[in-house]
């Protein structure tokens, strides 16, 4: 067969994709190539991420991403190129030698069909996208409601394009390790920035508002940083629960497994979630997750009261009466968990499926060559 090469081009990555695209590397040798935009000022988001980027990732300044993204594709002439949403402008530019060179072009995202936020975008940048989606020859979702957005923006296209399930590439097998200890005081985790969107405030006042009787019993455990922490510390001392909630800051990416193994369950509040890796973190240390429905990670992988508890939204009162169950109910928390990382490995929303569809990926296409080439002579 002849050699397939595939060009990844996306943003920086997180640290779950760099040891995604490691592992590809590493199997797949020369015939994955990786590109990503550096970090704007904006970047610190990721001071918290660990591990290596792959060996010879090609790595983009912002200001100059456009025309080096171009050469750099003329110079590998890759058979695949696939992009990891249409943000940076790296991304459109791939986008467009694709279709110009007449390339498969493969588009990965995990935008959710519940998120609002897509729904609050300009018409000019709903406009721009519905044309955007009119290019790639395949869509890669990450889990159902993804899915179920592709289908919502392609409905119009006289031939559906193909749909392929790409999960995000989470490594189960550095959270599944951990010894199943049990806190000795009841633990409720948050984990993640601590941003407006998160509705950690709405976490906040639902403990709060737990009888104090189970106050007494726990603790409530914020980990992460980010631009609303100090308004969250003075709102943890308004409600006067400041003496049961935790702030414990920055978790570096290889601390996370601890930090959800020494916690009982992990609550979650936020309305645009597009799909929530931190379930498949929590599931994957067998610990049950609560938090609202319309979290994209949820419709796969969070059975109501099986493997975590499910609400309509994230109003405080729903997450009360859920943290209510989760605490009077610390045996069942045990069976969860352990339902919830089964459930993991048997959903294959795991790194090994992710390495796995990109083989399938390069074989398919270094087929469809053999056979163009076989049929031209």
């Amino acid at each position: 067969m002849s050699k397939v090469v595939l060009a990844w081009i996306s943003g920086y990555p997180a640290h779950y994709m760099r040891e995604f695209h490691r592992e590809l590397r590493s199997a797949y040798a020369d015939q994955v190539q990786f590109t990503y935009v550096a970090l704007s000022k904006q970047g610190a988001a990721f001071k918290h991420e660990q591990g290596q980027l792959p060996e010879n990732a090609n790595v983009l300044s912002n200001a100059g991403q456009t025309i080096a993204v171009w050469k750099w594709l003329n110079k590998i002439q890759p058979s695949i190129v696939l992009i990891s949403g249409h943000y940076p402008k790296a991304n459109l530019i791939a986008a467009i030698w694709a279709k110009y060179k007449g390339r498969q072009l493969y588009y990965w995202s995990d935008t959710n069909v519940k998120d609002e936020r897509h729904k609050k975008r300009s018409f000019l940048r709903r406009l721009f996208i519905d044309i955007f989606f009119h290019l790639p020859n395949t869509f890669l979702y990450i889990g159902s409601r993804n899915k179920e957005y592709y289908l919502s923006k392609l409905e119009n296209r006289k031939k559906i394009p193909q749909l392929k399930f790409l999960p995000l590439p989470h490594n189960p097998k550095t959270f599944s390790v951990l010894e199943k200890k049990i806190p000795e005081i009841f633990t409720f985790l948050y984990l993640g920035r601590l941003a407006k969107e998160k509705g950690i405030n709405r976490i906040l006042e639902a403990y709060a508002s737990i009888p104090e009787e189970f106050k007494q019993q726990s603790i409530m455990v914020i980990a992460g940083y980010g631009p609303e922490e100090e308004a969250l510390k003075e709102l943890s001392k308004k409600l006067e629960i400041n003496r049961n909630v935790k702030f414990i800051g920055t978790v570096m990416s290889n601390a996370v497994p601890e930090v959800i193994a020494n916690s009982n369950i992990v609550v979650l509040a936020s309305d645009n979630e597009p799909w929530g890796l931190i379930v498949n973190e929590a599931l994957s240390t067998a610990r049950p997750v609560i938090g609202p429905s319309s979290i994209g990670a949820f419709k796969d992988l969070i059975i109501d009261e099986v493997t975590g508890y499910t609400v309509t939204s994230s109003e405080p009162e729903l997450l009360k009466e859920a943290m209510i169950k989760a605490i009077k109910n610390p045996e069942h928390l045990n069976y969860m968990g352990e339902v919830g990382q089964n459930l993991i490995l048997e959903k294959e929303f795991n790194l090994n499926k992710s390495i796995k569809v990109i083989g399938e990926m390069l074989e398919v296409r270094a087929i469809e060559n053999n056979h163009n080439a076989s049929r031209n002579k």
